[in-house]
C-alpha cells in the first residue's frame, strides 16, 4: 500500500481513455500540443531549471524534474513555460472543484529529465488518490516503465511522442532509459472517484497533510449538492435447482 491509502476507489493500475473523462481529456491536452510543451521545456532547460528528483530513489545515471505546479504555480519556473502553465491552469480537477489536497502535490505538473542509461529503484507516489498522465517528448527509444503487480510480476509501459499513458501514482514502479536523454511530461490529477461525497464518507475535520482547510471548508463540503445515488436492481431469489 502507499503511505497515504484511501479506502473504496477503484484500484484500476493502468487507466485507459475508456476508463475516465477526465483522464481522457488530458491526455487528449497533452497529445495536442507536444510542439507547445518542447518549446517550454528548452526554455526550462536554457536557464537550468531542472533540480534532482531523490538521489535515493536512483539506482545509476540522474533523474530531475522542473516542476510548474504542486498544489502552487511555480513562480520560478511558470515564467520560463507560460504556455505549459496557462493551458493547466484551469484543467486540474482537484483544484477546479476547491476539493482539499491530502497532501501538497495531489496534483502536480512536472517536466522530467533522465540521463543516458537512468535506472530508478522501485518506488510509488504518495498516495492511491493520484492518477499521472505522461506523455513522452524526446529521447524515448529503449526507455520504459514497469508497474509491478507482485514482487515477481510487472507491465511495462513506453513513452510516445503521440499517445499519453496513465498510471495509480500509489503503484510502485521503476523506470529506466535508453542510450539517449529522455523527457516526458507528466500531470498528477485527483483520482476520479475522489468527490465531496468521499471527504464526508471519510469524517473530512477540516486538516489532511496538505494543510489546515478550516472549519469553513467542512461547512461548504457538507453543504454541497450530493450526487444522485444510483438505483441497484434487486436481485430476484432463484431456486437452486434452476441454476
Amino acid at each position: 500500500f502507499p503511505r497515504l491509502y484511501m479506502p473504496g476507489l477503484k484500484s484500476r493500475m493502468v487507466w485507459e481513455r475508456k476508463h475516465s473523462a477526465t483522464v481522457r481529456h488530458i491526455m487528449e491536452i497533452l497529445e495536442n500540443h507536444t510542439d507547445i510543451f518542447r518549446k517550454d521545456l528548452q526554455e526550462l532547460i536554457d536557464n537550468n531549471l531542472f533540480v534532482p528528483v531523490d538521489d535515493s530513489l536512483v539506482l545509476e545515471g540522474s533523474w530531475e524534474r522542473a516542476t510548474l505546479y504542486d498544489g502552487m504555480w511555480n513562480s520560478e519556473t511558470c515564467p520560463h513555460a507560460l504556455n505549459s502553465c496557462s493551458m493547466f491552469r484551469y484543467e486540474l480537477p482537484g483544484r477546479n472543484a476547491e476539493l482539499p489536497y491530502w497532501y501538497e502535490n495531489h496534483e502536480e505538473v512536472t517536466f522530467y529529465r533522465a540521463s543516458p542509461g537512468t535506472k530508478t529503484l522501485p518506488h510509488a507516489g504518495f498516495s492511491n488518490g493520484r492518477i499521472n498522465i505522461q506523455i513522452g517528448l524526446e529521447g524515448l527509444q529503449d526507455s520504459s516503465l514497469a508497474l509491478h503487480k507482485s514482487w515477481d510480476s510487472a507491465q511495462t509501459l513506453e513513452w510516445k511522442t503521440n499517445e499519453a499513458i496513465a498510471f495509480n501514482d500509489g503503484r510502485q514502479r521503476t523506470e529506466q532509459t535508453g542510450s539517449e536523454e529522455r523527457f516526458i511530461l507528466e500531470v498528477g490529477i485527483f483520482h476520479p472517484d475522489i468527490t465531496v461525497e468521499t471527504y464526508i464518507a471519510n469524517h473530512f475535520n477540516g486538516r489532511t497533510m496538505a494543510g489546515d482547510y478550516g472549519k469553513e471548508t467542512v461547512e461548504r463540503l457538507e453543504s454541497a449538492p450530493k450526487a444522485p445515488q444510483k438505483r441497484r436492481r434487486r436481485r430476484k431469489n432463484v431456486a437452486a435447482d434452476e441454476l
